[in-house]
């Protein structure tokens, strides 16, 4: 025999979208149970009934009863209603709550991202200025050397090819 739901409080209207509670009284667990969830409320119930012990608290699919999936968390306690063994199920909405967390994973994914590309970023920046201190400067560095010695010695002897303007306007 499938379990019925006896009893809802304002709460479970509110939860499974009903205005009243004979909307949901009589249903089965199953019929508000998310179809890829009702081995596991099975196996639950089950436990529940012949052992007589609360279960552990889960998450898993339930739906509202305009056919909308929602997540709860819920549990599920042994209970004797008007003389018949059954049980209370106690479930919250942890919708937002998993949307949220699953929002804060994103975004500290793309954060970790967004530090990776400034990091290597930060990488390329070094590598060119190493790149170009241990390269073109350096060699531009000696060939103002190389034209101010030139222009030293033709002081010495003087010529029509003066490089002494070149060489004082690589060095500075």
């Amino acid at each position: 025999c499938e379990r019925r739901v006896a009893f809802v409080n304002p709460a479970g209207l509110k939860l499974f979208g009903a205005t009243c509670p004979e909307e949901i009284l009589g249903q089965t667990i199953l019929e508000r149970t998310h179809p890829d969830h009702r081995t596991v409320v099975k196996a639950r119930m089950q436990s529940t009934n012949e052992v007589r012990r609360a279960t552990e608290v889960i998450e898993g699919p339930f739906l509202r009863l305009d056919g909308t999936t929602f997540l709860t968390e819920s549990i599920a306690v042994p209970f004797s209603y008007r003389g018949k063994a059954g049980a209370l199920i106690l479930a919250q909405d942890v919708t937002e709550r998993r949307r949220l967390k699953q929002r804060g994973l994103e975004d500290a994914a793309r954060i970790e991202v967004q530090r990776h590309l400034i990091e290597q970023r930060e990488q390329e920046r070094l590598r060119i200025a190493r790149d170009l201190h241990d390269g073109p400067v350096q060699e531009l560095t000696g060939i103002a050397y190389a034209l101010h010695g030139i222009a030293q010695s033709q002081e010495e002897t003087p010529g029509e090819d003066s490089l002494k303007p070149l060489a004082e306007a690589i060095m500075g």
